[in-house]
C-alpha cells in the first residue's frame, strides 16, 4: 500500500486483494483486466489504485526483477507459478502497458494512497489488529494528527480511496462483513461517510 513491497505484504487483507488482482492481470493481461474493471462498479476505482498508484507499480517492478533460472511462487499468497524469466518478461510488458493507460483519475489520485490515514489505519482494522471497541481510539488518533477529516482539503480523495478499498474488499472478500463494518465505523468516527445506508443503520440501533 505504501509502495514498499516488504511492508505492503505485512498488511494481510490488502496484500490478498492486491495479489488477486495482479494474478488476474497475469492470466488475462493488464489491458484486458483494466477494461473489464472499468465496466465493473465494485472494481473500477480499485483497478486505478493498483495500476496507476505507486504500490502497484512497485509490485510489478519487483516481479520484473526476479532472478532467472529458478522456479518460484511469486505474488504470494495468490501465486504465479511460472519461471522467473517468464514472470519478469510479463511484468516488464505490463509496466509498459500500464504507462499507456489513461492517467486522468480525477480526485482519486492513486499516488496519495499512502498519505490517506483511513487506508493506513484501515489495514490494522481489516487485519483485526484493531477491534470494534478500539475503533474510536484509532479515529481520535487520526483526528489528533490530521484534524477532522470532514474538513480536510483532501476529503474528496480520502473518501474515494477508502470507498474503493471497501468495494474491492466486498468484491473479493464478501464473507468478511465484520471487518468491512469495522472499517466503515473507523471512517465515520474520523468524519468520512462511505455509505449513507450504513450510517443510517447505525443510528437506528
Amino acid at each position: 500500500m505504501v509502495g514498499k513491497v516488504e511492508i505492503d505484504q505485512a498488511c494481510g487483507v490488502y496484500n490478498d486483494i492486491w495479489t488477486k488482482f495482479i494474478a488476474l492481470c497475469f492470466k488475462e493481461s493488464v489491458e484486458t483486466v483494466y477494461r473489464k474493471a472499468m465496466a465493473t462498479p465494485k472494481v473500477a476505482e480499485f483497478a486505478q489504485l493498483v495500476l496507476l498508484g505507486e504500490s502497484g507499480k512497485q509490485r510489478f517492478l519487483e516481479l520484473s526483477r526476479l532472478d532467472k533460472g529458478v522456479i518460484v511462487s511469486a505474488n504470494f499468497p495468490n501465486v504465479i507459478q511460472e519461471s522467473p524469466s517468464q514472470i519478469a518478461r510479463w511484468a516488464k510488458e505490463s509496466i509498459a502497458a500500464i504507462a499507456k493507460l489513461p492517467s486522468n483519475t480525477g480526485d482519486l489520485r492513486p499516488n496519495l494512497l499512502s498519505k490517506n490515514p483511513l487506508i493506513v489505519w484501515g489495514a490494522a482494522v481489516f487485519d483485526g489488529i484493531i477491534q470494534q471497541d478500539e475503533v474510536p481510539a484509532a479515529a481520535n488518533f487520526i483526528s489528533s494528527k490530521f484534524g477532522r477529516l470532514s474538513e480536510h482539503p483532501n476529503l474528496g480523495t480520502f473518501t474515494l480511496q477508502a470507498g474503493a478499498i471497501k468495494d474491492a474488499h466486498e468484491f473479493w472478500c464478501s464473507a468478511d462483513v465484520a471487518a468491512r463494518d469495522r472499517f466503515q465505523e473507523l471512517c465515520i468516527a474520523a468524519g468520512v461517510v462511505l455509505d449513507a445506508n450504513f450510517l443510517l443503520s447505525r443510528y437506528r440501533k
